[in-house]
């Protein structure tokens, strides 16, 4: 299977660049081509705000599932949310939010 890049610039609720990481969990899924993904949980560091990172695509899966992503940046509140991924990259976290 490819895996997708994530590749973006993240800014604090300051509008700082950030630092911290993210928390991403994946549950287990088939990928569109076929693939077994196991359940997972990763940490990403974020340095000066800099993120680059791959993740399996989710989208077509089976069954259809999204990644869980909580953020741990400084100055700001723990956030969460959801992402899907799609089989082309680079992406950048706002589309992976919106795809």
């Amino acid at each position: 299977m490819e895996l997708t890049r994530i590749l973006d610039n993240l800014k604090d609720a300051d509008g700082n660049l950030a630092n911290g990481r993210l928390v991403i969990e994946c549950p287990n899924f088939i990928a569109a081509d076929g693939a077994a993904v196991a359940t997972s949980v990763i940490a990403i560091p974020i340095t000066n705000g800099a993120v680059d990172f791959l993740l399996a695509p989710t989208a077509g899966s089976s069954p259809a599932v999204k990644y869980t992503v909580t953020y741990f940046l400084k100055n700001t509140a723990k956030y969460e949310e959801t992402w899907t991924v799609p089989a082309i990259g680079p992406i950048t976290i706002a589309q992976a939010r919106g795809f």
